[in-house]
């Protein structure tokens, strides 16, 4: 659940940061989801936090995988759900 609270929106700020030029903000930011997503063995997340930070640590913000790792997140979203509601 705090994988969610605290990182929920890090795509849709990543994008943000890249739209205003901040493309290195945007890629520390995917930095650090890809690291907790890896940790958490999140590994759709860890795999397309990798390849966003990628494009943009080569510049090339318009390869950023965005959609597919937003879609990833509400996957995860949804697991994370699903399992406290299981566990109550």
């Amino acid at each position: 659940r705090q994988f969610a609270t605290h990182h929920g929106s890090d795509v849709e700020k990543a994008r943000r940061l890249v739209g205003t030029g901040e493309t290195e903000g945007a890629r520390q930011l995917v930095h650090d989801l890809r690291g907790v997503a890896n940790i958490l063995q999140a590994t759709d997340v860890g795999r397309l936090a990798a390849a966003t930070e990628d494009a943009l640590r080569a510049g090339n913000s318009e390869a950023a995988p965005f959609s597919e790792l937003q879609g990833a997140m509400r996957i995860l979203a949804a697991s994370i759900d699903q399992f406290d509601a299981m566990v109550g």
